[in-house]
């Protein structure tokens, strides 16, 4: 079952309401970006509308950060190294 935020925080009473919309502008309108080096794609795949490197180039790197969601994810893949 797949929920909004906003049912998740229906009736907390720790915190303040919170404006998802207001929020979302404002994140998006900081042109702040997040670069998550990952090293496990199950991270990726909690996710959506967001750029997955599966290699470490910077061009590719400067293209998932240029997607509309301002977040990258680059798959590291260390899990699999010895």
């Amino acid at each position: 079952m797949t929920r909004t935020l906003e049912e998740l925080l229906a009736g907390r009473s720790d915190g303040p309401a919170v404006d998802v919309a207001a929020l979302a502008a404002r994140v998006r309108d900081s042109r702040r970006v997040l670069l998550v080096l990952d090293d496990d794609p199950t991270g990726s795949q909690t996710v959506h509308d967001v750029a997955v490197v599966t290699v470490f180039d910077p061009d590719e790197v400067a293209a998932g950060l240029d997607g509309p969601g301002g977040t990258c994810f680059i798959l590291t893949n260390t899990r699999s190294m010895g």
